[in-house]
């Protein structure tokens, strides 16, 4: 079914397959394909002028999996403070979350900012640091904003899918690091060590402790430009309209 279809169908008829709710969002999805526009039916609020961004980076391992990047960027005005807490075994890893939580326990009073973090990030982060037993702030996530769900109520783009980097490139996301970005998820040159598909080989077989200073430099880098990317959607949703493109 063409997206012009799915428009002139009653909406009675797609009820009958989905909920209510989601139907309304496939159909502002369809129109937004065939009007080539953002369309705005909800109320994203200011995420204010300072904030934290986070994003995980983790890896299956042994039917469970391994968390071997915390980062996090405190935003304040326009100024940047990047922090990346990288873990190569699982006592690395435990210190990485201990590390972590004094991080959120001296931000307690900064919203936490991130894209689809109910649904993975912060279950990853409580999982590990139950299992690892390390203590968690109460305050942990007191403030924190799943842009990816308040995008969800009240925006939609023409695309397929609404990962971070799908928002962040219609709105127009720009930068040095966007060259970097588009290498990353492009065709790689023959020969070149792509550095996540080395990590997860690498920690498959227990040994990520091997990646190069070169390769993880590369790794970090990678989680920064979504952090970015996080930093610039965060900036802008808010201020759509619904005549902006």
């Amino acid at each position: 079914m063409s997206c012009e279809q799915l428009l002139q169908t009653p909406t009675d008829v797609i009820q009958a397959k989905l909920p209510a709710s989601d139907v309304d969002k496939l159909k502002l999805c369809a129109r937004s394909y065939v009007e080539q526009c953002t369309i705005v039916f909800g109320r994203i609020p200011p995420i204010g002028s300072s904030y934290i961004v986070l994003d995980i980076e983790i890896v299956p391992i042994n039917g469970s999996f391994f968390i071997y990047l915390i980062g996090m960027c405190v935003v304040t005005g326009d100024e940047r403070n990047y922090h990346s807490l990288w873990a190569a075994s699982e006592q690395e890893e435990k210190d990485a979350l201990e590390r972590f939580a004094g991080f959120l326990e001296k931000h307690k009073q900064l919203p936490i900012i991130t894209w689809d973090g109910t649904k993975h990030d912060l279950p990853k982060l409580q999982n590990e640091a139950r299992r690892l037993k390390v203590e968690w702030p109460k305050s942990a996530f007191a403030q924190h904003r799943d842009l990816f769900k308040e995008f969800d109520n009240a925006v939609r783009f023409p695309s397929r899918r609404f990962r971070l980097e799908d928002v962040a490139m219609w709105l127009s996301f720009t930068g040095e690091r966007v060259a970097r970005y588009v290498k990353r998820h492009g065709s790689m040159p023959k020969g070149e060590d792509d550095a996540w598909k080395v990590c997860d080989e690498y920690v498959r077989c227990g040994h990520l402790i091997a990646i190069s200073e070169d390769q993880k430099k590369r790794l970090i880098e990678c989680n920064r430009d979504d952090l970015d990317m996080l930093i610039w959607v965060s900036e802008k949703l808010p201020g759509l309209t619904v005549d902006e493109k």
